[in-house]
Protein backbone atom coordinates (compact mmCIF):
# COMPACT_ATOMS: atom_id res chain seq x y z
CA UNK A 1 0.00 0.00 0.00
CA UNK A 2 1.34 3.41 -0.93
CA UNK A 3 1.48 6.24 1.56
CA UNK A 4 2.82 9.77 1.87
CA UNK A 5 4.35 11.53 4.84
CA UNK A 6 2.11 14.19 6.44
CA UNK A 7 3.08 16.21 9.51
CA UNK A 8 0.51 16.16 12.33
CA UNK A 9 0.88 19.94 12.71
CA UNK A 10 0.46 20.69 8.99
CA UNK A 11 -2.87 22.43 9.57
CA UNK A 12 -1.10 24.98 11.82
CA UNK A 13 1.60 25.81 9.25
CA UNK A 14 1.42 29.49 8.20
CA UNK A 15 1.87 28.43 4.58
CA UNK A 16 -1.36 26.42 4.82
CA UNK A 17 -3.15 29.54 6.06
CA UNK A 18 -1.70 31.49 3.13
CA UNK A 19 -2.81 28.81 0.66
CA UNK A 20 -6.29 28.83 2.21
CA UNK A 21 -6.46 32.62 1.97
CA UNK A 22 -5.30 32.76 -1.66
CA UNK A 23 -7.62 29.90 -2.69
CA UNK A 24 -10.56 31.23 -0.66
CA UNK A 25 -11.10 28.00 1.29
CA UNK A 26 -10.86 26.98 4.97
CA UNK A 27 -7.42 25.75 6.16
CA UNK A 28 -8.73 22.21 6.78
CA UNK A 29 -9.92 22.08 3.18
CA UNK A 30 -6.50 23.32 2.05
CA UNK A 31 -4.84 20.44 3.93
CA UNK A 32 -7.12 17.96 2.18
CA UNK A 33 -6.32 19.51 -1.19
CA UNK A 34 -2.58 19.35 -0.44
CA UNK A 35 -2.88 15.67 0.45
CA UNK A 36 -4.69 15.05 -2.85
CA UNK A 37 -2.01 16.88 -4.87
CA UNK A 38 0.91 15.30 -2.99
CA UNK A 39 -0.66 11.84 -3.33
CA UNK A 40 -1.07 12.37 -7.07
CA UNK A 41 2.55 13.47 -7.34
CA UNK A 42 3.74 10.48 -5.33
CA UNK A 43 1.88 8.17 -7.71
CA UNK A 44 2.97 9.84 -10.95
CA UNK A 45 6.46 11.19 -10.26
CA UNK A 46 9.79 9.93 -8.98
CA UNK A 47 11.52 13.30 -8.72
CA UNK A 48 8.75 15.84 -8.06
CA UNK A 49 8.28 16.77 -11.71
CA UNK A 50 4.90 15.84 -13.14
CA UNK A 51 5.27 15.94 -16.90
CA UNK A 52 2.54 17.39 -19.10
CA UNK A 53 0.63 18.39 -15.99
CA UNK A 54 -0.17 22.08 -15.73
CA UNK A 55 -1.70 24.41 -13.17
CA UNK A 56 -5.24 23.60 -14.41
CA UNK A 57 -4.53 19.92 -13.76
CA UNK A 58 -3.38 20.67 -10.20
CA UNK A 59 -6.59 22.64 -9.68
CA UNK A 60 -8.58 19.68 -11.00
CA UNK A 61 -6.87 17.19 -8.65
CA UNK A 62 -7.37 19.55 -5.70
CA UNK A 63 -10.95 20.32 -6.72
CA UNK A 64 -10.36 24.06 -6.21
CA UNK A 65 -9.87 26.66 -8.92
CA UNK A 66 -6.66 28.61 -8.28
CA UNK A 67 -5.14 26.00 -5.97
CA UNK A 68 -1.96 25.72 -8.09
CA UNK A 69 -1.47 29.49 -7.80
CA UNK A 70 -2.01 29.25 -4.04
CA UNK A 71 0.63 26.50 -3.74
CA UNK A 72 2.98 28.56 -5.90
CA UNK A 73 2.49 31.55 -3.59
CA UNK A 74 4.23 29.61 -0.78
CA UNK A 75 6.82 27.91 -3.04
CA UNK A 76 5.22 24.47 -2.72
CA UNK A 77 4.66 24.27 -6.48
CA UNK A 78 6.39 25.64 -9.55
CA UNK A 79 4.97 25.56 -13.05
CA UNK A 80 7.73 24.94 -15.58
CA UNK A 81 6.32 25.11 -19.09
CA UNK A 82 3.95 22.17 -19.49
CA UNK A 83 5.18 20.54 -16.26
CA UNK A 84 4.57 21.09 -12.57
CA UNK A 85 7.40 20.68 -10.09
CA UNK A 86 7.10 20.08 -6.35
CA UNK A 87 10.22 21.54 -4.69
CA UNK A 88 11.97 19.32 -2.09
CA UNK A 89 9.83 16.38 -3.24
CA UNK A 90 12.44 13.81 -2.24
CA UNK A 91 12.52 15.16 1.34
CA UNK A 92 8.99 13.85 1.89
CA UNK A 93 8.11 11.49 -0.94
CA UNK A 94 9.66 8.55 -2.71
CA UNK A 95 11.10 5.35 -1.32
CA UNK A 96 14.13 6.92 0.41
CA UNK A 97 11.94 9.37 2.33
CA UNK A 98 9.61 6.55 3.34
CA UNK A 99 12.56 4.45 4.49
CA UNK A 100 13.86 7.39 6.57
CA UNK A 101 10.41 8.00 8.08
CA UNK A 102 9.96 4.33 8.99
CA UNK A 103 13.45 4.17 10.49
CA UNK A 104 12.82 7.30 12.56
CA UNK A 105 9.51 5.89 13.80
CA UNK A 106 11.18 2.59 14.79
CA UNK A 107 13.97 4.43 16.60
CA UNK A 108 11.46 6.62 18.49
CA UNK A 109 9.50 3.55 19.65
CA UNK A 110 12.74 1.84 20.64
CA UNK A 111 13.95 4.84 22.67
CA UNK A 112 10.56 5.39 24.29
CA UNK A 113 10.11 1.78 25.42
CA UNK A 114 12.88 1.85 28.10
CA UNK A 115 13.13 -1.95 28.33
CA UNK A 116 14.14 -3.88 25.26
CA UNK A 117 13.28 -7.43 24.39
CA UNK A 118 16.67 -9.01 23.76
CA UNK A 119 15.10 -11.95 21.91
CA UNK A 120 15.02 -9.90 18.74
CA UNK A 121 18.81 -9.59 18.91
CA UNK A 122 19.99 -12.63 20.85
CA UNK A 123 17.13 -15.08 20.33
CA UNK A 124 17.13 -15.87 24.08
CA UNK A 125 13.92 -14.04 25.08
CA UNK A 126 15.49 -12.21 28.04
CA UNK A 127 14.80 -8.59 28.96
CA UNK A 128 17.57 -6.00 28.85
CA UNK A 129 17.35 -2.74 30.79
CA UNK A 130 19.41 -0.12 29.00
CA UNK A 131 18.98 2.75 31.41
CA UNK A 132 20.44 0.93 34.46
CA UNK A 133 23.61 2.24 36.06
CA UNK A 134 26.85 0.24 35.65
CA UNK A 135 26.65 -0.81 39.31
CA UNK A 136 23.11 -2.12 38.86
CA UNK A 137 24.15 -4.07 35.74
CA UNK A 138 27.09 -5.64 37.64
CA UNK A 139 24.74 -6.54 40.49
CA UNK A 140 22.27 -8.16 38.07
CA UNK A 141 25.09 -10.08 36.36
CA UNK A 142 26.37 -11.38 39.73
CA UNK A 143 22.86 -12.47 40.67
CA UNK A 144 22.48 -14.31 37.33
CA UNK A 145 25.85 -16.05 37.80
CA UNK A 146 24.91 -17.18 41.34
CA UNK A 147 21.60 -18.51 40.05
CA UNK A 148 23.34 -20.40 37.25
CA UNK A 149 25.83 -22.00 39.66
CA UNK A 150 22.98 -23.00 41.96
CA UNK A 151 21.04 -24.65 39.15
CA UNK A 152 23.99 -26.90 38.12
CA UNK A 153 23.44 -29.17 41.11
CA UNK A 154 26.72 -28.24 42.78
CA UNK A 155 27.22 -26.72 46.18
CA UNK A 156 28.00 -29.85 48.29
Amino acid sequence: MSWIKIRTNLSADPRVFRIASVAGIPPAHAVGCLVAVWSYADEHSTDGRIRWFGAADVDRVAGVAGFAAAMSAVDWLAVDGADCVLPRFNDHNGETAKTRANGARRQRRYRDSGTRDASSVTGCGSQVTLDASPEKRREEKSREERARRGSKGGGL
